[in-house]
């Protein structure tokens, strides 16, 4: 079981309060947000759950951001020269710099609140509060997704069953009725009866007188 290293006082360091681990810039965080596994869990000491910016599943590791040549070469802008040449994954000079767009303008220049950022309209960081742009959001995988809502305490929306047709829609819909057939003529057996009972009326009057 790996050990903390021993802080000035003797004791051991919690990796939670680590100063290295807390000095991490927020753009950097969100640049690299859980490109690597979290050591803290696999230690089974994350007290974070889901606010941790490390990968607790290998599912929830995502790609590392493509920064190829978006800072100068140090050893280029120094010297001269650079033994990678054109493998260098730095820009060599100001026209090879590339931005990342999904971070682009999103935080303030460093050197430009110091005043000596010598990139002027280049920089790909924001010179004032009027440049700054709003960071898009990053993409969730769909165990986070699914962590989010449980966790979100909204009221989620219940799936809308199948909507069923209304009384006059459902009338419509109904094959018509047939035409009523033509009522039989009274002919033949039906005359018999009617005279029949016509005789039949007549007998009882004659008995009533």
């Amino acid at each position: 079981m790996p050990v903390d290293p021993p802080s000035a006082s003797g004791g051991s360091v919690d990796a939670e309060n680590d100063p290295k681990r807390c000095k991490v810039p927020a753009s950097l965080q969100q640049r690299f947000y859980r490109t690597k596994m979290c050591q803290l869990h696999l230690a089974g000491r994350c007290k974070k759950a889901t606010n941790c910016t490390f990968a607790h599943d290998e599912s929830d590791l995502r790609a590392l951001p493509d920064l190829a040549r978006t800072r100068l070469c140090e050893t280029f802008v120094t010297t001269g020269s650079c033994p990678n040449g054109d493998t260098c994954r730095y820009a060599h000079t100001e026209s090879d710099l590339r931005s990342t767009v999904e971070f682009f303008k999103t935080s303030i220049c460093p050197r430009w609140k110091r005043g000596d950022c010598p990139m002027g309209d280049k920089c790909r960081f924001a010179h004032g509060a009027e440049e700054l742009r709003r960071r898009p959001l990053l993409k969730k995988s769909s165990s986070e997704e699914s962590t989010s809502d449980e966790h979100d305490g909204s009221p989620q929306p219940s799936p809308i069953p199948p909507s069923s047709p209304s009384p006059s829609q459902q009338t419509d819909l109904m094959p018509l009725a047939p035409p009523p057939s033509p009522a039989p003529t009274a002919t033949g057996g039906g005359g018999q009866m009617m005279s029949t009972s016509s005789s039949t009326s007549s007998d009882s009057d004659s008995r009533q007188l």
